[in-house]
């Protein structure tokens, strides 16, 4: 599935497993949920503020070679004994399988800030950041807001994408956003805690009212279509779709 715009290839793929992951408890079947707050989506995982750093981002391996597809990742993190509790699409990439915007790997970064605008999904609107810090905070923000170096440099963690849906507690998706589509996201709450969620066919703009009722102080869009992933087990699909960072819990 391509972007509006012809630079970017947002590739992801579809998950099989709903399921919320909470701190010190088993993975737990999201899909029955009758909450209010849940009833747009079909996989909810879900950190606590304390246990944030136990969402990671991959990108190569020892060898500097692409992991590419969650199930490559997985199966790797499966032979060092590593069994996440979720893998998520952590975004956006170019035609080459690059990462489109930033992109921080245990501190390094990959690629800077990109505050291209345009019509494309990743582009419209508000560009915003999923982030990790090496003290283990979760943080979306909008890094027009936020970019200065010594920032950057305090994250471990870090990819970009876009839309911005939520910022501040207040809904910044705009009005006219209403192509229907399944779609996928990361909140952060007020108190800290971590959520991804995955819709089914909905416009965006209801995407991120669903997405603040559900608590999210900053929430944004990761990607959509047919292709969406928040998934659980990856290697009992066919993940074999290329990415540039793959978010994990663990």
């Amino acid at each position: 599935m391509r972007c509006h715009h012809a630079r970017y290839l947002p590739l992801l793929v579809m998950g099989t497993l709903l399921t919320a992951c909470r701190s010190k408890q088993p993975i737990q079947d999201a899909a029955r949920s009758n909450s209010s707050n849940d009833s747009v989506f079909e996989r909810v995982v879900e950190v606590a503020p304390e246990q944030a750093k136990r969402v990671k981002i991959y990108y190569k391996d020892a060898k500097g070679v692409s992991y590419g597809s969650l199930a490559n990742l997985f199966e790797q993190m499966k032979a060092k004994d590593i069994k996440p509790k979720a893998l998520i699409n952590g975004g956006m990439v170019d035609i080459d399988g690059k990462p489109v915007g930033l992109l921080i790997v245990d501190g390094n970064t990959i690629r800077g800030l990109n505050m291209h605008n345009g019509k494309e999904n990743f582009s419209m609107g508000k560009h915003g950041v999923f982030a990790i810090t090496k003290s283990g905070k979760a943080l979306v923000f909008n890094p027009a807001e936020r970019r200065s170096g010594a920032f950057l440099r305090s994250l471990k963690y870090a990819t970009q994408s876009g839309p911005l849906l939520v910022s501040h507690g207040k809904i910044v998706a705009g009005k006219d956003w209403n192509r229907l589509n399944s779609r996928s996201a990361v909140g952060v709450t007020k108190a800290g805690g971590v959520v991804f969620v995955q819709s089914a066919s909905i416009g965006l703009r209801a995407f991120a009212e669903a997405c603040r009722k559900r608590g999210m102080w900053d929430a944004l869009f990761l990607d959509g279509g047919g292709y969406s992933c928040v998934a659980r087990e990856p290697s009992e699909a066919n993940f074999v779709q290329r990415y540039a960072g793959i978010i994990s819990v663990e």
